[in-house]
């Protein structure tokens, strides 16, 4: 496990992670699913649909850019930019289209490497804020 990772999560027994709950200093969430696996889709939620945990925590996202823009890289070298208004998740392969928060072109293009990823979520989280 990287120290990215690790300096997000107490693993509890093998197969099974800790995670500050959002208002608590002091309570943890427990789960199974590993950090590679995590998306939006499974953050956790109260019935009410509130997130139980910061989206950040459970990205495990780390802020290796040295950018004062809102943006980090989770384990599955996704990159995010976000604001209070937004999120956005990038990564190689993705297809950038004109329309697109952040587009640095008026056409589209396709991102070819771990840089273009993290030089367009630091556009959005700078066109979102």
């Amino acid at each position: 496990m990287n120290t990215i990772i690790e300096s997000y999560l107490n693993h509890i027994q093998e197969n099974e992670f800790e995670i500050p709950m959002k208002d608590s200093k002091i309570k943890k969430f427990k789960t199974n699913i590993p950090p590679e696996k995590r998306t939006f889709k499974n953050l956790p939620r109260y019935s009410n649909k509130k997130p139980k945990v910061r989206f950040q925590d459970w990205l495990c996202l780390k802020n290796t850019s040295k950018s004062n823009h809102s943006v980090g890289q989770s384990p599955d070298k996704t990159w995010y930019g976000w604001s209070h208004r937004a999120i956005g998740s990038f990564k190689i392969g993705d297809t950038i289209k004109p329309d697109m928060i952040g587009n640095k072109s008026k056409e589209s293009y396709k991102i070819k490497t771990d840089k273009e990823a993290m030089d367009h979520a630091i556009r959005f989280a700078k066109d979102v804020s």
